[in-house]
């Protein structure tokens, strides 16, 4: 916010019969100038300060009061700007020597101004959505929120709302067939003075907007995902943003090998005690208030076919241990370089744990995306009493405990990206990156 301190004064000489009617007398002036029709500026200001400079989103930015008009206290207001910009006093006031009787009808005394750039810390807060759930095959109206604190600022007294531009509505859907950018629609368009955005999503997908808000732009967003029908309160919880399809999503791209395609497969990976391509784990907490925080595990040692590690201590207490989860990664057919034991022509051996060992040893392949839990995840669920979350590119299982010792895991299938063209619609939407 910029403070004008410090007023301009000018006098002036008498008013002759039959001047004209923008003649003005000499007084002692605000920011905002004052008021003469004859000036060539926007509003027809003299005197009247504003800020400019070639980086400005607008070449110049005037002080105005209330109503952005000339004289009186000036409004609060806020521009777009980068690099350097400056303030100047002007445009002089007009001279007609009929005014007065002389060519020099106002002077300019000397005197003292200074113009200081208060910083107002605003922040854009989280953007709220009306409806966190939607079904593609009956797409309804969202009413997507922006809201930002403090939300008014006091000036003299005067309690004022932030000024604020809305540079960007953009859905980005899910499915990767729809990215647009939502101009010319009520509340949903760039450089628009509303805080709120009405649009159908035809597909999950999140919602970014753009606002400059405090002296610089912010970005929030918010996603709006399909409801599981086969239901989990965890995954089905918009109030955190669906944080865990967010953190499940996330575990393929921390599994990862990070090294070339031909070294990177190895059970063994220099300076730490994983492989190249390792499993990932998280930890999803009911939390006393109500919701859910899902936490990544620190693995004790992992690789491609297995992970250990201990569970952490609750968050916050009172939390609650509600599942656990971790991926597979690779991809249908891959070979999996674990160094444990496999059945091999009738009995256990060595696996492979490079793939140089397969000139002389037998390797494990990627089970597949919809592959039944193995007895490891079950007994997870069991011991954990609560669900087991597997991803396995792109669809994630969920195990649940078996009820007794003599009766099997449920097991549930999500299809999470990629499938038919209506699976895609429903895909779970990544972390914005």
């Amino acid at each position: 916010m910029f403070e004008a301190n410090g007023d301009e004064v000018f006098t002036s000489l008498p008013k002759l019969q039959g001047a004209s009617p923008y003649y003005q007398l000499g007084r002692t002036l605000s920011a905002t100038g004052i008021y003469d029709g004859r000036v060539y500026t926007t509003p027809a200001c003299g005197l009247q300060l504003y800020v400019y400079g070639d980086n400005l989103h607008f070449p110049k930015t005037y002080f105005t009061n209330a109503n952005g008009f000339c004289g009186g206290n000036q409004k609060v207001d806020t521009a777009l700007v980068s690099g350097v910009g400056y303030v100047k006093r002007g445009v002089a006031l007009y001279q007609d020597s009929t005014d007065c009787g002389s060519s020099n009808c106002h002077t300019y005394p000397a005197g003292y101004q200074s113009v200081r750039q208060r910083p107002v810390p605003v922040v854009l807060n989280h953007v709220k959505a009306t409806k966190g759930t939607l079904d593609p095959a009956s797409p309804s109206n969202v009413q997507f929120i922006n809201w930002f604190t403090p939300d008014s600022v006091t000036v003299s007294g005067n309690k004022t709302p932030h000024p604020y531009t809305v540079t960007l509505w953009q859905w980005i859907g899910a499915d990767g067939t729809r990215d647009p950018i939502l101009p010319g629609r009520p509340g949903c368009g760039a450089f628009r003075a509303t805080l709120i955005c009405n649009y159908a999503p035809p597909e999950s997908g999140r919602m970014l907007t753009n606002v400059f808000v405090g002296g610089w732009e912010q970005q929030s967003s918010i996603t709006v995902q399909c409801y599981l029908a086969l239901a989990d309160s965890a995954l089905n919880d918009s109030t955190s943003d669906f944080k865990t399809r967010e953190m499940i999503l996330d575990m393929p791209t921390r599994s990862d090998n990070d090294s070339s395609v031909n070294g990177g497969f190895d059970r063994g990976h220099p300076g730490w005690s994983g492989g190249w391509r390792h499993e990932t784990a998280i930890a999803v907490w009911r939390m006393p208030g109500g919701g859910f925080q899902t936490d990544t595990i620190a693995a004790i040692t992992s690789n491609a076919c297995a992970a250990s590690y201990y569970i952490p201590s609750p968050p916050v207490p009172g939390a609650t241990l509600f599942a656990t989860g971790h991926s597979h990664p690779g991809h249908p057919g891959e070979r999996l370089y674990c160094g444990d034991t496999v059945t091999f022509k009738g009995r256990r051996v060595p696996s492979a744990a490079t793939p140089n060992d397969t000139l002389t040893l037998p390797s494990r392949l990627y089970p597949g995306d919809s592959a039944d839990a193995d007895r490891a995840d079950r007994n997870r669920a069991n011991s954990n009493r609560g669900p087991e979350y597997v991803i396995a590119g792109g669809v994630v299982m969920r195990i649940s405990p078996a009820p007794g010792p003599t009766y099997p895991n449920l097991q549930t299938f999500y299809r999470v990206s990629g499938g038919s063209a209506t699976e895609r619609k429903c895909a779970w939407v990544k972390k914005l990156q």
